[in-house]
């Protein structure tokens, strides 16, 4: 096999290179479709649990991350996965005034992105 790929590189330099990325590129993307379908689709009507981090609420809502970081204030560069409770013991509040502030933060973004959608 190694044989076959030296000869074809050795003939096509850059086309071996170019088919090669191809080639990692589409493994790449037939990977994530399988992940993307083993997870499947989030369930529906969930409520925002404390047990929650802010990228799975981020992944189910369809929130982009750094909008989730944001109505959290929780900075990127913080490598740990935290919580809600574990943020609302950060930042010194009850869970429940977390929680409900960020539903109706996650509200007000999912109510905007509609109108922008209607309006076009």
């Amino acid at each position: 096999m190694f044989k076959k790929l030296k000869r074809a590189y050795s003939a096509a330099p850059i086309a071996t290179l170019i088919f090669a990325i191809s080639l990692v590129l589409a493994l790449g993307f037939a990977g994530r479709m399988v992940v993307d379908a083993i997870d499947g689709p989030p369930p529906k009507d969930t409520q925002i649990e404390q047990w929650m981090t802010p990228k799975y609420i981020s992944r189910t809502w369809k929130v982009p991350p750094e909008i989730m970081r944001e109505f959290l204030d929780v900075q990127k560069s913080d490598d740990r996965r935290h919580n809600l409770q574990q943020i609302a013991d950060l930042r010194g509040i009850a869970i429940e005034d977390l929680i409900a502030e960020l539903k109706s933060d996650i509200d007000q973004f999912i109510e905007d992105r509609k109108s922008k959608r209607d309006r076009k």
